[in-house]
């Protein structure tokens, strides 16, 4: 989960979304019998638009570890949801 549009984009957002699918597929992931999945979603820079999609990628989605979260005000929020979880 990370930015998609505005000055950051460019530290992650789209393009590390395809380097990360890049990554599973160049340490092949599909050989191996891991169910390995690279979701994405844009933010908003708002705590509570980050929160409305955690809680549905792990509770809907079966989400164990959302990662490149960027804006602190998001993660911090997310954590909460996190450790109640128990995800990472």
């Amino acid at each position: 989960m990370n930015v998609q549009s505005g000055p950051y984009r460019d530290d992650g957002g789209p393009t590390g979304v395809i380097c990360a699918r890049q990554a599973l597929e160049d340490f092949g992931v599909s050989g191996k019998d891991w169910a390995v999945e690279v979701l994405s979603a844009y933010h908003q820079n708002k705590p509570d638009v980050g929160v409305s999609i955690a809680w549905q990628w792990i509770d809907r989605d079966g989400v164990d570890a959302i990662v490149d979260v960027p804006t602190s005000s998001v993660g911090l929020a997310m954590n909460t949801v996190c450790r109640e979880k128990n995800k990472v």
